[in-house]
């Protein structure tokens, strides 16, 4: 019988450390997204080098109505996000279709970004987007949101 005790509170020991751990959408409150603009400065393991400073690729979510906006460094962008216990993504993203030659990778590359996302991670002043567990961009809270 003391054997029996011994191995149930290892195991709700064990059980209680697995359940503190928390999941990257829930180790900030959502609200930590929501407000501010975030620049995307990584992407797939790469910098994001833009000739100039006219225009930054970002996001902007807001939280009254799951709205994204922001920029693709030449095109605006406007949609949806969902966010819930264990999901994450957009849906719905459209653009405007000017053409840009000097950000047109930069733009392929956020749109790419966005499809493939499904999780998140806020770290202080960094965003995080993951496919699945491979974190595939990062941005930088931006001091003010650029007027959509």
């Amino acid at each position: 019988m003391r054997i029996y005790l011994v191995l149930v509170s290892i195991a709700l020991f064990a059980f209680s450390c697995k359940s503190g751990e928390k999941s990257t959408k829930t180790e900030t409150t959502n609200q930590s997204i929501l407000g501010s603009g975030w620049e995307l400065v990584e992407a797939f393991g790469e910098p994001i080098v833009l000739p100039d400073r006219s225009n930054i690729p970002y996001l902007a979510f807001n939280v009254g109505d799951l709205a994204v906006t922001g920029s693709t460094a030449c095109n605006k962008l406007f949609g949806n996000y969902y966010m819930g216990e264990d999901a994450f993504g957009f849906a719905e993203i459209a653009s405007s279709e000017m053409y840009c030659e000097s950000t047109a990778e930069i733009e392929r590359t956020m749109l790419n970004v966005m499809n493939q996302t499904n999780n998140y991670k806020v770290i202080g002043e960094t965003l995080e987007f993951y496919s699945g567990d491979k974190m595939i961009a990062k941005f930088t809270k931006m001091a003010q949101v650029p007027e959509f």
